[in-house]
């Protein structure tokens, strides 16, 4: 028989992480504010939860296409912490809520989006390839 230690929860750093190039998305306004960006290039907008592996692989996928991108509108919002917003984001949008889940915004609509297993660099860089420039 094996045994396997667990690590308790309150081990784990909740704080929202929020590197450049990303930007953390805290108050509904901020969302406004990421939708006027989208009409100028698209952006994206992670919803992360800090205490779930898949979630902690989704944003070391992010942040390794965010590295070799160049200028890119990238937005953080942790769901723990930022429930409000990240409800908002789900009704604004009629996307369902998912974490981790990583939405494309070009002219204020979402053009893409992927959550869990599929939220992988080459996914993201595929999106962004393929997204259709802002009409400005």
């Amino acid at each position: 028989m094996r045994t396997v230690a667990i690590m308790p929860m309150r081990n784990v750093p909740h704080e929202c992480p929020a590197p450049a190039p990303l930007t953390h998305l805290s108050a509904i306004g901020d969302i406004d504010a990421a939708v006027a960006r989208s009409h100028s290039s698209a952006v994206l907008i992670f919803k992360h939860s800090v205490t779930c592996g898949i979630s902690a692989h989704a944003y070391d996928e992010l942040m390794t296409v965010l590295s070799d991108a160049g200028p890119l509108e990238a937005y953080i919002v942790c769901v723990q912490s930022d429930r409000a917003v990240s409800l908002e984001i789900a009704q604004r949008f009629g996307i369902r809520h998912e974490s981790p889940q990583l939405l494309m915004l070009v002219d204020g609509n979402v053009r893409w989006f992927a959550s869990h297993y599929t939220l992988t660099a080459s996914a993201i860089r595929n999106a962004l390839n393929q997204a259709p420039k802002p009409e400005q």
